[in-house]
């Protein structure tokens, strides 16, 4: 799959740029990513502006919102839809428009596949510059995004090898032994080569608990960081229930509602609530004895 690549003129600025800022700073040179996008002068001049029906340009403007810590760019059609606060349809078809907008001569956004019948919109490449914070001036970094499975299929070509030639190897380089030391003189064979294997650690239940919650809160859509920023922040209890609950609720937006429940702590959908009890009925017997007291009237 071919994925277009934005071209600029030799005198052309960039209007938007990506700046990865470097935060929470350690001794050994770690850091947190934070990055923003930032308008540059050329957004006034180049044309950008005028290029765009007012549509497209607030559409554009809301696409760059969604910029993760990273620098990455590419919501998914259902936040767009709940960020614009239209359904779906609506949506698509104005972001369809914006996929046919262009600025010189080139589109601006392009659409792609994310799995599971959910598209994804993101700027074309390299139509924003990436720079990162000690390095203003670094050149244009391009990344082109590469299916899985061309990744896989070349890992294979480049490393693979049969598995009979490897156990074979392996059967070889076992078997060998270390030579006898020379100040050492023994008739006794010397001792076979032994390798050290780190030792595994297992993971706690409470850990495999969280991780099984995170895979459940991606699973129904939210970012891996929304997910570990829920369980950081809420009990897992909280979690559990809300997750349980989602079903019964006929959300149109599943992620969405599924962080409002659990931010929220909703109660228990109406299918899920108890019915309430009705009152007792009067007794055959207590209604007899007030027939009884009833004075009949009766004609001379």
């Amino acid at each position: 799959m071919a994925f277009p690549i934005f071209q600029y003129n030799a005198n052309q600025e960039a209007p938007f740029t990506v700046f990865v800022e470097h935060q929470d700073k350690t001794r050994d040179g770690h850091w947190r990513p934070a990055a923003f996008v930032m308008l540059t002068p050329s957004l006034r001049t180049s044309g950008f502006l005028l290029a765009l029906p007012p549509e497209e340009l607030q559409s554009f403007l809301l696409l760059l919102t969604f910029v993760t810590a990273e620098g990455h760019i590419a919501p998914y059609m259902w936040q767009l839809a709940e960020a614009l606060g239209q359904s779906e349809a609506k949506a698509r078809a104005r972001l369809e428009r914006l996929l046919k907008a262009q600025w010189l001569g080139q589109r601006i956004v392009t659409k792609q596949d994310a799995g599971a019948g959910w598209p994804s919109y993101a700027p074309v490449h390299g139509l924003l510059p990436l720079r990162e914070e000690g390095n203003r001036e670094a050149p244009q970094v391009i990344h082109q995004a590469v299916p899985r499975e061309v990744i896989i299929e070349q890992s294979r070509r480049l490393y693979a090898r049969p598995r009979a030639e490897v156990e074979a190897e392996i059967a070889q380089f076992l078997s060998k032994s270390l030579p006898t030391p020379p100040h050492i003189k023994s008739k006794k064979s010397p001792m076979p080569f032994m390798t050290y294997q780190e030792p595994t650690l297992q993971p706690s239940p409470q850990d495999e608990a969280s991780n099984a919650l995170r895979d459940a809160l991606i699973q129904f859509g939210l970012y891996p960081e929304q997910a570990e920023e829920i369980l950081a922040e809420y009990e897992q209890e909280r979690v559990e229930r809300q997750l349980a609950w989602l079903p019964y609720r006929g959300a149109r937006n599943p992620a969405g509602m599924l962080m409002a429940a659990i931010r929220g702590d909703y109660e228990a959908p109406p299918a899920l609530r108890p019915i309430p009890a009705e009152p007792p009925s009067e007794t055959p017997a207590e209604t007899s004895q007030d027939t009884a007291n009833l004075e009949v009237p009766y004609a001379d």
